[in-house]
């Protein structure tokens, strides 16, 4: 039995999809629908035709003793290194970032990037077999690529600082994209889609385009490779976003807002713990309980 004024808020971290024909009963029994973007509350709202005013976005945070950058992060480097960080997968554009890279430095320029990810998020052993990896790799190698494959997460912080420029070209709309965020905390330039809920990761510090203009990406890792004083500024500016968004300022809205949230009446009869199936809820959200007075 949950306690007669629980208070229930489901997090909200991908596009929840179920095969419930009827929502309500989810819908009843939280409070408020948190999401870690805007977008994912717009898409929530519009899939399952719920009020906007049932979300509130609150948008994931970075660990900035872990994600933050190397010492001597301003200083000029050459070649420009260049990352590539998540799944390979179509969706998350490695092939795009490695395609550019090539370009550049056909054009003479001291360019270099590393593309670092599994194939799926677990080993199923036939992963080179992979058709989209198999195309990504005569690109990888026709940028001198170098290619890590699955980095364990806490390999991760050390690897993102080594890097000038992450490249976060995803072709589908990401919930958030705490890569983006990360590689910020870690004084990187960021360039990525502006789609999603990557444009509210990177607030106004990233260097935001379509996936699908090639064009545009060769020309914002051009300007990067070319003009110093642009690297220097899109740094500081990731690292000034990065900073005004630690874990600990979005516990705070957190409490804040389970705080405000009016307690519900008491009920007649206790609340039954009932199992409300949601699929995939270990992936898609987290449910939370502020419990108030007895």
């Amino acid at each position: 039995l949950l306690p007669p004024r629980t208070k229930i808020f489901t997090w909200l971290h991908n596009e929840w999809r179920t095969r419930q024909p009827d929502i309500r009963p989810v819908d009843r029994a939280v409070e408020k629908f948190l999401t870690c973007s805007s977008y994912i509350g717009d898409w929530t709202a519009d899939h399952y035709r719920l009020p906007r005013t049932r979300f509130v976005p609150l948008p994931n945070g970075v660990n900035l003793s872990t994600f933050h950058p190397r010492p001597n992060f301003l200083a000029p480097s050459s070649p420009l290194k260049v990352l590539f960080l998540g799944r390979i997968d179509p969706n998350k554009g490695p092939d795009l970032a490695t395609s550019a890279v090539a370009q550049l430095q056909s054009q003479g320029l001291p360019i270099s990037i590393t593309v670092a990810g599994g194939l799926w998020f677990y080993s199923r052993g036939n992963e080179h077999a992979d058709p989209f990896f198999q195309s990504l790799q005569p690109l990888m190698q026709k940028a001198s690529a170098t290619y890590l494959g699955h980095v364990p997460r806490d390999k991760v912080p050390a690897l993102v600082r080594e890097h000038d420029v992450a490249c976060v070209l995803s072709r589908s709309n990401e919930p958030f994209g705490l890569v983006a965020l990360e590689a910020m905390a870690s004084g990187l330039a960021v360039i990525a889609s502006n789609r999603g809920g990557l444009p509210e990761a990177c607030g106004n510090a990233g260097i935001l385009l379509n996936p699908d203009d090639f064009p545009s990406i060769v020309s914002a890792l051009h300007s990067l490779a070319t003009n110093p004083a642009l690297l220097t500024q899109q740094k500081q500016k990731s690292l000034a976003r990065a900073q005004s968004a630690p874990w600990s300022t979005v516990a705070e809205k957190l409490i804040a807002l389970t705080a405000a949230t009016p307690e519900p009446a008491a009920p007649a009869h206790p609340i039954e713990n009932r199992k409300l199936k949601i699929e995939n809820a270990t992936s898609s959200s987290a449910l939370l309980a502020a419990e108030g007075p007895a």
